[in-house]
């Protein structure tokens, strides 16, 4: 667990472990007093820059666990700009209504520039007992951020939204809100109609969008669609369009009737992956009695399709992009050629609305062996199209399978098997796998704690590449031959001590169709793990729920770029024995953070490419950094040869003693964006070496010694550093 980083800590904790002998080696004494650690060799050319500002108020830079469970932590897709959250209000005393939430964007020439965008309402408008920032989803360019406007509070403690109405709502009634950050922080609200019932009986729910948050989908007890079959005070689903401004009703019967919404989109914290096509078009959502599809939403030729079949009792599972083709699990036979399954959700079932029909409804799992049938117990990722799906079972549905034994909830006893499907070649067996590798009743976001086929997106710690050929996820089974029972004491992170002693570390793993499985945190000297390692879930917009899930996988780009946090000493460098963040490209690991610092560091996200990494720590690792706060950095891999990156320690002008050695408070103007450190190193000549085959070489110290100041008599304060 990483002290002071850890997913229940607040990162308040700003004392440092003491130095020790080997870290005061490793450290360089730069100009002002303040120690910078050495940089470790870096990969593709990387340079570490800060993002966020120097003048913080004494607040901690939060990462994906949110602050009080939420904040939503998000890159854009270039790698360009990124929004976080803090504490502490630190650019506008207006925020910080549980937390602060900021964007950052790289300004050529000039840094990062960070600036508030949270709205002027009062801490008491959010929801009783606090749960990160109002933000709860973001465009993938981030020009756009979707936020709440505060909150009539428990059925105890009901009351008017305290804040005043924006951009023209009706007043007292909960809302949200388009942000358009890009330009200057225009606020479109959903609800621009007074509705039926006072605002004390009114309540608006978030429960997904589409990436440009062109269409989001909320529940609602009022009637908000126009529907002649709406009754106020009965949860309905609506679809938000851009377009149009107005709210379409989901969950309508094929008949025309309206139904009761359940699990899948009816609350709670069952945001399922997929279930909103890219384009807005399509939802799926589960009715009373069957699993339904909504089409052509937000035009007059509208409709709705079951999806499982009469009699079916289907457990949504996951859905290409398009919402072409569906995957569900069910206990029924729902094909003439089906098995029953009854253990986890069935047998895994593609629907495919627009085949012909007879054809639209497949069984993946067939199992006409084992009389319990596949009993499949989750999904870990659908490619883009569709034509990949990786899923676990009991069954054996291929060679190389053994029965398993696992249920829903995980323990680490059992044992069950993961597989992918794939068109036009069936199913293919990976490797067995350990109930623990879904930890559905422990902690979230926590080093060494897997989720990889949880249904709910918001904890899955899987990740899968757009074409599905490449699959990360996690286990604690010793897939490769790596030893990985911890080397010290009996435990390993935060697994629970039913394990045989000593405990099995959870490492990550890279499957690749037509390579095979790969080790990527396992040390490469054979040398038994100090620690686990982790891919994180999703990052958080309220407790453990959430949409967005980080790119620990590179989602584009010529290299295979893979980020994780390790509790193990991977590389040499790596030295201090707490979490750190690591990359493996082109099967090589190499350090990203540090190594050094007692705090260690954790990821947070990365560009599509894997050019910008961002991760917190408190490590000082520019010249300027000369606060003990938790930071976010971007270690980042030039986008054009010659382009500057990182930020270069200040030069050394001479010897300082007592309050000269003090550095000076930053000033920042009131409500203006804060900037943190300037891209001020020399470029260099353009080079024709391709990015990959780029290697970091050690900065090189000037032979020219600084000129002395006479010294000064001393003051008998410590300088900064000692």
């Amino acid at each position: 667990m990483l002290d002071g980083l850890s997913e229940s800590a607040r990162l308040l904790d700003t004392s440092r472990a003491s130095v020790t002998l080997v870290v005061a080696l490793a450290m360089l004494l730069v100009g002002g007093g303040s120690l910078v650690y050495a940089s470790p060799p870096l990969p593709d050319g990387r340079a570490w820059e800060m993002v966020s500002p120097l003048d913080k108020n004494g607040g901690d830079i939060v990462g994906i666990e949110g602050a009080n469970g939420g904040g939503v932590v998000q890159a854009s897709a270039d790698g360009q700009a990124v929004t976080y959250v803090s504490y502490g209000a630190f650019s506008d005393p207006r925020a910080a209504p549980i937390a602060s939430q900021y964007a950052a964007r790289r300004i050529n020439g000039s840094g990062w520039l960070s600036q508030s965008i949270d709205l002027p309402t009062s801490s008491q408008t959010m929801h009783f007992g606090g749960s990160g920032t109002p933000y709860d989803a973001f465009s993938t360019d981030l020009s756009m951020g979707l936020v709440f406007g505060g909150s009539r509070g428990g059925s105890n403690l009901s009351r008017p939204v305290e804040s005043p109405p924006l951009a023209g709502a009706p007043a007292g009634y909960e809302n949200y809100y388009l942000n358009s950050i890009a330009n200057g922080g225009a606020l479109q609200p959903l609800l621009t109609n007074t509705p039926s019932v006072p605002p004390g009986e009114f309540g608006l729910e978030f429960l997904g969008s589409t990436p440009d948050l062109s269409h989001v989908i909320v529940r609602s007890s009022a009637a908000l669609g126009g529907h002649p079959s709406e009754e106020p005070g009965h949860f309905n689903l609506y679809e938000w369009g851009g377009a149009t401004g107005a709210f379409q009703l989901i969950n309508v019967r094929p008949s025309g009737a309206v139904e009761t919404i359940y699990p899948l989109f009816g609350g709670g914290s069952d945001r399922q992956d997929g279930a909103i096509s890219k384009d807005g078009a399509r939802v799926i959502w589960r009715g009373e009695s069957a699993l339904y599809m909504r089409e052509s939403i937000g035009t007059d030729s509208a409709r709705t399709v079951q999806i499982d079949a009469p009699g079916g009792e289907g457990s949504y599972l996951a859905a290409d992009d398009a919402g072409t083709r569906v995957f569900f699990g069910d206990t029924q036979k729902l094909t003439a050629t089906a098995t029953a399954s009854n253990g986890g959700v069935g047998n895994l079932y593609m629907y495919e609305p627009g085949a012909p029909e007879g054809a639209g409804l497949v069984d993946l799992t067939e199992d006409h062996i084992d009389p319990q049938g596949a009993e499949v117990q989750g999904v870990l990722g659908v490619s883009k199209d569709g034509s990949y799906a990786y899923f676990v079972a009991n069954g054996v549905l291929a060679s190389g399978a053994s029965p398993g034994n696992c249920s829903i909830g995980g323990n680490s006893e059992s044992r069950c098997n993961l597989y992918v499907w794939h068109e036009g070649e069936g199913t293919r067996f990976i490797a067995t796998l350990s109930g623990d590798d879904e930890r559905s009743n422990s902690v979230y976001n926590a080093l060494g704690v897997a989720f990889d086929w949880s249904a709910r997106l918001g904890v899955r710690t899987t990740r899968l590449s757009p074409d599905g050929r490449t699959l990360l996820f996690m286990s604690n089974q010793s897939l490769t031959g790596y030893d990985n029972r911890v080397s010290i004491g009996t435990s390993c992170g935060a697994d629970a001590l039913a394990h045989p002693l000593p405990a099995a570390c959870e490492e990550v793993f890279l499957y690749e169709a037509g390579v095979g499985l790969t080790c990527i945190s396992c040390n490469p000297n054979g040398t038994r793990p100090i620690g686990p390692s982790s891919i994180p879930g999703a990052t958080n917009f309220n407790l453990v729920t959430g949409q967005y899930q980080s790119r620990a996988l590179a989602q584009d780009g010529a290299d295979k770029r893979v980020f994780f946090d390790s509790g193990d000493a991977v590389v040499p460098q790596d030295t201090n024995g707490k979490e750190d963040v690591y990359e493996y490209e082109n099967g090589h690991t190499y350090l990203l953070s540090d190594g050094i610092d007692g705090n260690g560091a954790r990821f947070v996200d990365a560009s599509a490419s894997g050019d910008d990494v961002f991760f917190i720590s408190r490590a000082q690792l520019v010249g300027q950094d000369t606060d003990q706060l938790v930071d976010l950095y971007d270690v980042r891999a030039p986008h054009v040869p010659g382009e500057a990156v990182g930020f270069p320690a200040p030069a050394v002008t001479g010897a300082c003693d007592g309050e000269e050695c003090l550095p000076g408070a930053p000033s920042t103007p009131e409500y203006a964006p804060l900037s943190s450190l300037l891209l001020t190193g020399p470029e260099s000549a353009p080079s024709t070496t391709p990015r990959s085959a780029i290697k970091a070489k050690p900065k090189k110290r000037s032979d020219k010694k600084p000129k002395k100041k006479p010294k000064k008599k001393k003051s008998g304060k410590k300088r900064r550093g000692d």
